[in-house]
């Protein structure tokens, strides 16, 4: 216990706990707050200290620090107010909490939290590119009995060139007519969610195309001109007389 020049005597109790009390309270007992243990007040030699060197802004705080070491353990007071205090003063250690920190999520969760959106689908029947020679009379019928979306292409076998790149939707049937006299070769793209500057299919494409290319002819006869219309399942149908081979993406897309 230190002693203070004026009314008061600082009782440090085992646990680190630190009492201020009257010199009218030397010889009671006191039951510390934090341990529940029972020091007595009372006098003990010790160096003495006046609550004028806690206040004296000249002095430095280690110094302070030196008259109140206790078993090892040092504790500062920064400002001391004895003007309102009654009885025992109870001064608990200031501990400040660590700063926490949030858990971070892995990537791939982080993902799965993100909302999600709807795939793209365009409407049946949209031309992704502006219709070829477009002037002819042949028609063809494409029906799509999958669960998934597609885009087919008309490519010109001689030119290589696209006269027909149409969307059509699952479950859904197209009629593309107005085809110009061409041997094509028909080719399809299965998928969901389309990204119109790829133009392809982000979820799941798979690519194919007719084992025969279709030959749109136009016969002038003298009843009048002959035409042809094909009609193409993108589904097995049994029975069916065309056939259809995997083929890779950069094949689709030449």
């Amino acid at each position: 216990m230190l002693r203070l020049r004026n009314r008061y005597h600082a009782l440090h109790c085992n646990c680190g706990m630190i009492y201020l009390a009257k010199a009218s309270s030397l010889g009671n007992k006191i039951i510390c707050k934090e341990c529940g243990r029972t020091p007595q007040i009372e006098e003990l030699e010790s160096k003495p200290f006046s609550s004028k060197t806690v206040f004296n802004k000249s002095h430095h705080l280690s110094n302070f620090q030196q008259s109140l070491t206790f078993s090892n353990r040092h504790i500062v007071l920064a400002a001391v107010t004895l003007a309102s205090l009654l009885g025992i003063v109870v001064y608990r250690p200031t501990i400040l909490p660590q700063q926490a920190q949030l858990p971070t999520l892995p990537v791939s969760l982080q993902s799965a939290l993100k909302p999600s959106r709807s795939p793209v689908s365009l409407p049946n029947g949209t031309d992704i590119i502006p219709p070829q020679d477009s002037e002819g009379l042949g028609a063809l019928k494409i029906v799509n009995g999958m669960t998934d979306d597609a885009a087919i292409k008309l490519v010109d076998s001689v030119s290589g060139k696209t006269r027909r790149f149409v969307y059509v939707q699952a479950n859904q049937k197209v009629t593309i007519e107005g085809i110009s006299p061409c041997n094509c070769i028909l080719k399809f793209t299965l998928g969901k969610d389309w990204e119109q500057t790829k133009q392809s299919f982000l979820q799941n494409p798979s690519f194919s195309q007719f084992s025969k290319p279709l030959d749109f002819r136009e016969i002038e006869k003298e009843s009048g001109v002959e035409w042809m219309k094909y009609e193409a399942t993108l589904h097995p149908v049994p029975h069916g007389s065309a056939r259809t081979k995997p083929i890779k993406a950069r094949d689709f897309e030449d």
